[in-house]
C-alpha cells in the first residue's frame, strides 16, 4: 500500500466478482489488536485477447486474490483503544482538551504499532485451439509486509505517524521486477475534521 512497486498486473474482466472476508478486534485498555482475511474472485468470461486489431474473445479461468493482516497497538501514555476511532488524548499538546477528558496540557499520546500483512494475486494462463493467440501466460505473485511505528497524538484530531515498512515481493509477476525487499519510511499528518 506504500507504492513501492507494482504488485501485480492489471486484466480485463467480465463476469460475477465475488469478495469474502473476516475481522476481528480485541481492545484491552491500552492495548489493540486487529487482524483480517480477505479473498476475490473476478471472472474473466469473453473478453478481448488484446490481440493487434481487437480479433478473439476467449474466457480464461478467474483472476484470485488473497490477504490478511495482523496488528498490534500499544497506547503508552494512559489513553484507552477506541474501537473506531481517535483515542481520547488525556494531555494534549495543543488545542483545546479532548472531548469527554479533563486534564491539563501534557506531550499528547504516544503509541507504538507493528503490523504484517500478506498479499498474493493469482491469474491462471490458458491454452486454446483458436486463431489469435493460442495460450495466456499465468501471473502468480505473492508480497509480504512488515510495519512498525511510532505514532504521536497532538490532540484528539492531529496525528503524526512515522512508520517504517519492510516490503518483501516474493514473486514478482511484473515483467522486469525480480524478487526484492524494499524499505519504506512513510511520515503522516492526519488532521481530523
Amino acid at each position: 500500500s506504500d507504492g513501492a512497486y507494482t504488485f501485480f498486473p492489471s486484466f480485463l474482466i467480465n463476469g460475477p466478482i465475488q469478495r469474502f472476508g473476516f475481522e476481528f478486534m480485541w481492545l484491552l485498555g491500552p492495548l489493540g489488536m486487529r487482524g483480517g482475511y480477505a479473498e476475490l474472485h473476478q471472472a474473466r468470461d469473453s473478453v478481448g485477447s488484446g490481440a493487434l486489431e481487437g480479433a478473439g474473445f476467449e474466457s480464461f479461468p478467474d483472476v484470485v486474490g488473497r490477504g490478511a493482516y495482523g496488528q498490534l497497538t500499544v497506547l503508552l501514555t494512559g489513553e484507552k483503544e477506541e474501537e473506531y476511532s481517535f483515542p481520547k488524548v488525556r494531555h494534549p499538546l495543543v488545542g483545546p482538551p479532548t472531548p469527554g477528558t479533563e486534564g491539563g496540557r501534557g506531550a499528547g499520546a504516544f503509541q507504538l504499532a507493528a503490523r504484517f500483512g500478506w498479499l498474493s494475486g493469482n491469474a491462471p494462463g490458458a491454452s486454446f485451439a483458436t486463431f489469435g493467440p493460442s495460450s495466456v501466460p499465468t501471473y502468480v505473485d505473492d508480497t509480504e509486509q512488515i510495519t512498525a511505528g511510532v505514532h504521536w497524538h497532538l490532540n484528539y484530531w492531529v496525528i503524526h505517524r512515522l512508520d517504517v515498512n519492510i516490503d518483501k515481493l516474493n514473486e514478482p509477476s511484473v515483467q522486469g521486477s525480480l524478487p526484492q525487499i524494499f524499505v519504506v519510511v512513510v511520515q503522516q499528518i492526519q488532521i481530523r475534521f
